[in-house]
């Protein structure tokens, strides 16, 4: 059996063949198990990723902005 390439899955993976290449990806995993837990695996780890968030750092230059406002206010009165 011809297994696609890596190449060739990357494409199929984030919905960007054609649709003749889909179905022939597709009726390959039908037939092959090996293939179909690959595409598993990798589709597992994409929507790990696709969960993920980065906590939000605070800017401590945010929180001082207001002052160097007032600061500016100031020095000119």
């Amino acid at each position: 059996m011809n297994h696609p390439k890596r190449e060739e899955w990357a494409p199929y993976l984030f919905g960007e063949t054609k649709l003749e290449v889909r179905r022939e990806l597709n009726a390959h995993l039908k037939e092959c198990a090996d293939c179909r837990q690959e595409i598993e695996n990798w589709q597992r780890s994409l929507a790990r990723l696709d969960a993920w968030k980065l906590q939000s750092v605070p800017n401590p230059a945010l929180n001082f902005a207001p002052y160097l406002n007032w600061a500016a206010a100031a020095a000119l009165l």
